[in-house]
């Protein structure tokens, strides 16, 4: 299984609007990203998540759109910025397609960093706006690292 945690594109802020949907940078960039991972046939999934909130659910509906699985976007529960990553480490159990989490920090940090270590506290990974994070389960159900990719590198 493959696990593509995403996190949400830069966003503009609450004084602007309280909702906090992706800035135009935001977008170019997110668009960038998932372009890049569309053309390179980076990902293959039939699921997209996100949080629901505005910025999370744009920006998983510019990957959607890169990778023609538009009518896949789907918002869960647990992912907001200080859900229980535990909750997700559970549910990943029993899943085996490939999956991609669009969502926020500190939450994606918790939930790599737990999956690779056990331990939630040791940041792991610094996840930029829109950058990707892929993790691969194996045949033993251990997690490990298979590529990143950050708007910075594009």
């Amino acid at each position: 299984m493959l696990l593509y945690l995403v996190r949400h594109a830069q966003s503009v802020s609450k004084d602007v609007d309280p909702e906090r949907p992706i800035s135009e940078e935001g977008k170019n960039t997110a668009k960038a990203v998932a372009s890049y991972i569309a053309d390179k046939s980076l990902i293959d999934v039939r699921r997209i998540l996100h949080s629901g909130k505005e910025r999370a659910r744009q920006t998983a509906e510019i990957f959607a759109e890169s990778m023609s699985c538009g009518d896949r976007v789907v918002e869960e529960d647990s992912l907001e910025p200080n859900a229980d990553p535990g909750i997700w480490i559970s549910r990943l159990v029993d899943i085996n397609d490939n999956l991609m989490i669009t969502g926020h920090l500190p939450h994606l940090n918790r939930l790599a960093t737990m999956l690779l270590s056990g331990n939630p506290q040791n940041d792991i990974f610094t996840f930029g706006n829109a950058s990707v994070v892929c993790l691969e389960r194996n045949e033993s159900r251990d997690w490990h690292v298979n590529w990143m990719i950050t708007a910075d590198i594009l």
